[in-house]
């Protein structure tokens, strides 16, 4: 099973209530690539902030837990989001 860490080389903030992720690359903001999360990403950047990373299967059963949705969904839409931060150089995965 994968793990999930964030990269250190981004900052994020709450902006009228949506979370932006914005990389860093020698100390200078990459304002031409911010991210935007909806309500479930956020979730998912907000339990990996909290928990220094995460197995992915851990990751699935929390979103078991707070949303309406069958594991195939959570486990495939993780998965999506997930190739979609590494490919931006936002989370490793390992």
């Amino acid at each position: 099973m994968s793990r999930y860490t964030l990269s250190p080389d981004v900052v994020t903030r709450n902006v009228a209530g949506e979370l932006v992720i914005v990389p860093v690359k020698a100390g200078a903001a990459e304002l031409d690539s911010l991210f935007t999360l909806n309500q479930v990403a956020t979730f998912v950047w907000q339990y990996l902030v909290e928990n220094g990373g995460a197995e992915e299967s851990a990751i699935v059963e929390a979103l078991l837990e707070n949303f309406e949705t069958d594991k195939d969904t959570a486990e495939r839409d993780l998965r999506q989001f997930s190739d979609e931060l590494k490919t931006a150089g936002l989370i490793e995965i390992v």
